[in-house]
């Protein structure tokens, strides 16, 4: 008889007095998360199993010189097609 064998103890994975206390995951997160990541500050869900961060990401940076750019290559395409003729 093995003091060891299956039936005797605890079964293996996390036992919940094993889990650490997860109260404190938003300003974990919010310490450790790069501040290019998100525009603003995300949102921390803690759950018994899981801990999810949602948030909205930041537009890549020169977006908006890279959509004003492309408008103003589709106008001057537009003028160039009505122009000849």
């Amino acid at each position: 008889h093995h003091p060891h064998s299956r039936g005797s103890g605890r079964s293996g994975g996390w036992q919940q007095a094993d889990q650490p206390d997860a109260t404190d995951a938003p300003d974990w997160f919010g310490g450790r998360l790069p501040d290019t990541w998100f525009a603003g500050d995300p949102a921390v869900i803690v759950d018994r199993e899981e801990i999810t961060v949602i948030g909205r990401l930041r537009d890549p940076e020169n977006a908006e010189a890279a959509e004003n750019q492309a408008r103003a290559s589709g106008r001057a395409a537009r003028f160039r097609e009505q122009t000849r003729g």
